[in-house]
């Protein structure tokens, strides 16, 4: 049973890291580098 326990805490750990990267990744690009601005050629 102490490793379907270790196991649990293991991914639960994991989901924040993850999480934790997702909203550092979100939060260091700007909106605009998202956006496609074809180039104006008049």
């Amino acid at each position: 049973m102490p490793a379907h326990d270790i196991a649990q805490a293991n991914r639960e750990k994991l989901g924040v890291s993850g999480m934790e990267k997702i909203v550092a990744f979100d939060q260091s690009q700007s909106f605009d580098d998202l956006l496609w601005h074809p180039k104006r050629t008049t």
